[in-house]
C-alpha cells in the first residue's frame, strides 16, 4: 500500500539519519478468480547507498512484482520516507 515502510533499508552517507526504511510509492493490487493461485516474487531495484541531501518522498528506486517465470506483473515506485539532510558538526 502507499505509504507502508518495505523490508529493505538504504544507507545514508554523512546524512543526518545514516539509514531509512523505503516506503511503497503507490498501491498495487492483483485480481485473481477464486482458487487460481501464483507464484510470485518481489524484486528490489534500489541503490545501496544515496547522498544526502533527500528530499522527502524522493523516487530512489522501484519494487518490481514477477511472475515464476520472470513475467513482470507490476512496478511500484519506492519512496525515501522523510527528509534527510547532511550530518553536521554540532
Amino acid at each position: 500500500r502507499a505509504g507502508d515502510s518495505l523490508s529493505v533499508s538504504v544507507d545514508v552517507p554523512a546524512g543526518s539519519s545514516p539509514t531509512f526504511a523505503a516506503i511503497a510509492g503507490e498501491t498495487f493490487s492483483l485480481l485473481l478468480r477464486e482458487g487460481q493461485r501464483r507464484q510470485m516474487r518481489v524484486r528490489y531495484q534500489l541503490p545501496q547507498s544515496i547522498r544526502p541531501p533527500v528530499p522527502a518522498e524522493t523516487e530512489i528506486g522501484e519494487l518490481v512484482i514477477e511472475e515464476e517465470g520472470g513475467r513482470v506483473l507490476g512496478v511500484v515506485p519506492v519512496h525515501s520516507p522523510e527528509e534527510i539532510g547532511r550530518r553536521t558538526l554540532f
